[in-house]
């Protein structure tokens, strides 16, 4: 038996540059400082300027009712009513109590100045009519709580109970909110809220819309467990309450930028490719703030040295490369 084995190996083929190609041609720029806006996006609600939810003080029937929804109202103005029949009542009869006393209070007091009653007279009428005054008092602040007015003025919500129905603190009959003016809640990381003063500016992008917010408002502390401040800002805008908003904050700085489509990202690093003393290299990087077609380069390379730009992909280490076009930016454009 003949046994034939045929072996075909092609494991040192390589797809290399030959030695004697010729130099890549490649586009550079030269690092340098510029200025540019650096962005840093929060995630943030519109909240109206003030809103409360509208629930009776006491318990009883309601007697009246005027909750139009959707409708604007002054401060003050009288939304509900329960019934307090029985409190009017008792406050008639203290009433009355309190103007006899008042009289038996001013008669004896004119006999006292005679001497014609004694001091222990007198002093028991003045408490009588002091008595009668506070019960007055009194019954008046509990048929005030069967009162319930818009504590602000604004834009009544849903009604959620309907006239006749019996209620306790516990029933909500509306909402209510201030939305003429409007403000916007956020979380921004420590290093960035000391930035953020009363008075700064910040962008608020919602519902396709873009407007300018006025910070005037912080926590006074960072969260502990998410390493953010709670900043408020004011808004005039045309905005449902309750929307999602981005907050973009921007701030001047310098650094060294490069376009994104240079940057070979790798699993544990960044790199560059760069010229140094005439030969190509790799450099690993840190980035930074990132722009739609920018990046930032925090350490790795310095002010002067020399970036690959185009025909990253045909360049290999310690080869030469022949520079076809120096690039520079223009508008935050490499050109």
């Amino acid at each position: 038996m003949i046994i034939l084995v045929f072996a075909y190996c092609n494991s040192n083929k390589t797809n290399t540059i030959p030695k004697d190609a010729p130099p890549v041609e490649v586009g550079i720029m030269v690092a340098q400082m510029i200025s540019f806006d650096k962005i840093y996006e929060a995630s943030g609600n519109v909240l109206p300027h003030e809103f409360v939810n509208i629930f009776p003080e006491t318990a009883g029937k309601l007697t009246y009712l005027q909750i139009d929804e959707g409708s604007s109202v002054s401060q003050g103005t009288i939304l509900a009513k329960i019934n307090n029949a029985e409190l009017v009542a008792q406050l008639s009869a203290f009433q009355l109590q309190a103007d006899i006393y008042t009289k038996t209070e001013d008669r004896l007091r004119k006999l006292l100045d005679v001497n014609g009653v004694s001091q222990a007279e007198y002093d028991e009428a003045l408490t009588k009519l002091n008595t009668a005054k506070a019960n007055i008092k009194v019954i008046e602040a509990q048929i005030e709580k069967t009162i319930i007015r818009a504590p602000f003025s604004g834009v009544l919500g849903l009604r959620m109970v309907s006239n006749g129905a019996y209620v306790n603190p516990q029933t909500l009959l509306c909402t209510l909110q201030e939305t003429s003016h409007l403000k916007v809640d956020f979380n921004i990381p420590q290093e960035y809220g000391g930035k953020l003063k009363r008075g700064s500016i910040v962008s608020v992008i919602s519902q396709d819309k873009e407007y300018n917010a006025i910070v005037y408002a912080s926590e006074p502390a960072i969260n502990s467990n998410t390493g953010n401040q709670k900043i408020r800002a004011k808004i005039q805008a045309d905005i449902t309450p309750g929307s999602y908003a981005k907050v973009r904050l921007k701030e001047k700085t310098k650094g060294i930028l490069v376009p994104t489509y240079a940057l070979i990202p790798e699993a544990t690093a960044n790199k560059l490719v760069v010229m140094r003393g005439g030969k190509v290299a790799y450099a690993k990087v840190a980035t930074g703030t990132r722009q739609a077609q920018n990046v930032e380069i925090t350490s790795g390379i310095l002010q002067g040295d020399t970036v690959i730009v185009a025909g990253v992909l045909f360049v290999r280490p310690n080869s030469s490369v022949k520079i076809k076009k120096v690039m520079k930016y223009k508008n935050y454009v490499l050109e």
